[in-house]
């Protein structure tokens, strides 16, 4: 077969064309696989992201938690330190009025001794 300088032009021509857009065809695939990637990899950032956010709260509200905790554990041991302040504060004041009726008595008792024995009687004049 014989080929006029035209005909081979038009068939390095289509050649050329069908490798262009075979080129074309793969970069588009190319382009497609590359754009899935990146939703892909958008995706997988945005749940990363909010998982992140999640251990940042679970970890905040475990360290809230804790520090409940040991204001529950200070306030106890403040409510048992001020129970036996006031425990022993009472029991000072018991002894000082125990010491003051003695005291007392013992004033009553020395009066009555140097006071005549009086007896009185009160009636109501009418």
């Amino acid at each position: 077969m014989i080929f006029t300088k035209k005909t081979l032009i038009n068939i390095i021509r289509d050649a050329i064309y069908f490798e262009d857009e075979k080129k074309e065809v793969s970069l588009k695939s190319e382009v497609i696989k590359l754009k899935d990637e990146v939703a892909e990899l958008k995706l997988q950032k945005k749940l990363e992201e909010k998982e992140i956010k999640h251990l940042v709260k679970m970890k905040q509200e475990k360290d809230q938690l804790e520090l409940d905790k040991k204001l529950v554990v200070m306030q106890r041991d403040y409510q048992e330190k001020e129970r036996e302040l006031e425990r022993q504060y009472h029991e000072k004041q018991m002894e000082l009025i125990k010491e003051g009726k003695v005291e007392l008595k013992a004033v009553y008792d020395k009066l009555s001794e140097a006071l005549p024995n009086v007896n009185m009687k009160i009636t109501e004049k009418r």
